[in-house]
This record gives structure tokens, sequence and C-alpha cells, in this order.
């Protein structure tokens, strides 16, 4: 509500698109499917782009520049997570999770 109220209607909707492929998508496909790093790369590297519209009312290069890096960034990091934990990440989820 306060976003919307201190903003405009372009930075509420990609708030909310990225809070809805967040807890929506990610979330419960991150327990099934490797894909779900790429969903989830969506959101985390949306932060750039909320940054420009309350500002300037419009989506600038320099927004999708920063979004463009930090999407691609995920997978290595993710990548490097993965690599130490792999012992965990190879157990079943009932192994390791209640």
């Amino acid at each position: 509500m306060w976003l919307a109220l201190h903003t405009n209607l372009l930075t509420v909707a990609l708030a909310l698109l990225s809070a809805f492929t967040y807890v929506a998508i990610y979330t419960p496909l991150k327990r099934v499917t490797a894909i779900a790093t790429f969903i989830g790369a969506f959101p985390c590297a949306m932060g750039p782009l909320l940054a420009g519209p309350p500002a300037r009312g419009r989506i600038e290069w320099q927004g999708v520049a920063l979004f463009a890096i930090l999407f691609v960034w995920q997978f290595p990091h993710f990548m490097a997570i993965q690599w130490l934990y792999r012992d965990d990440y190879a157990q079943p989820a009932s192994a390791c999770c209640p």
C-alpha cells in the first residue's frame, strides 16, 4: 500500500511481479526442479528495475543493464553454494529437512 501511495503503477507492478514470482513460483519449485534457479534469478535481480521508475517514471537502460548483470550472476553464485554443500544436496529432501 505504501509503495502505491508514494511511487507509481509501474513500480507497484514490478514489485508485485517480483514478489509473486518468488513466493508462488520459485519457492515451491526449489524442492522439485533445478529450473527454480532460473526462475528465482528474476526476482533476485529485480532491485535495479525497481529503483528507476519511482525517480524517472520509466525503466531505463542502466536498470536493465544492472538487472542483466545480477540475473547472470545468480548462476555462478548458486553453483558455488551448491558445490560447498554438495553432500547436503545429494540427500533426499526428507533426509535433511523435517
